[in-house]
């Protein structure tokens, strides 16, 4: 028990870094167009492009699909029956915990070591075409080569320029 605190704190309460995918119609990139295209970690350290990642942890539910740009914060459903049940427009989405190897620049940073290796730890939420991506190729090695352990597994996560409507963006390709 920690003096220090009060109340019933839990691993809920604790801020975890995020990591994310520069794209060009994000307000993170603005003043960093070095960063469109890249991964990075807590919205302030670029990682680049490829990183290596060791996912922990899936999480799915169901997300309202608001207009692009719109102030709206989308409704979340825990079951796809929820997500039907509000007559609303929805789409799967995916939260993962993993952990990232870190570069050298971000070593100090790292909270976790193992074999010589500093790793950052993240959250990172897929969804649309990230979330077919990421989850797909996680479900299928699931069932073969991590035999059921997500985190047995080290991936090559890098970034593919794609096209569509005359929009460019990135998405992950393990």
């Amino acid at each position: 028990v920690n003096s220090q605190s009060e109340g019933e704190f839990s691993a809920k309460d604790m801020a975890i870094p995020y990591l994310s995918l520069g794209q060009k119609s994000g307000t993170m990139t603005d003043g960093h167009a070095d960063w469109i295209g890249k991964f990075v970690w807590d919205k302030a350290h670029l990682l680049g492009s490829p990183i290596h990642v060791i996912f922990l942890t899936r999480k799915k539910s169901y997300e309202e699909v608001v207009p692009y740009g719109s102030e709206v914060i989308p409704q979340r459903w825990q079951t796809v029956a929820e997500a039907r049940e509000s007559g609303l427009e929805y789409r799967d989405v995916a939260q993962l915990d993993l952990l990232i190897e870190a570069p050298a620049a971000l070593a100090d940073f790292g909270m976790i070591e193992s074999g010589g290796k500093q790793y950052l730890p993240a959250r990172w939420t897929v969804r649309s075409t990230a979330y077919g991506a990421v989850v797909g190729i996680t479900q299928r090695d699931l069932a073969g080569w991590l035999k059921g352990d997500l985190a047995s597994g080290i991936y090559r996560v890098e970034t593919v320029k794609k096209t569509a409507k005359g929009n460019t963006y990135y998405v992950p390709v393990l």
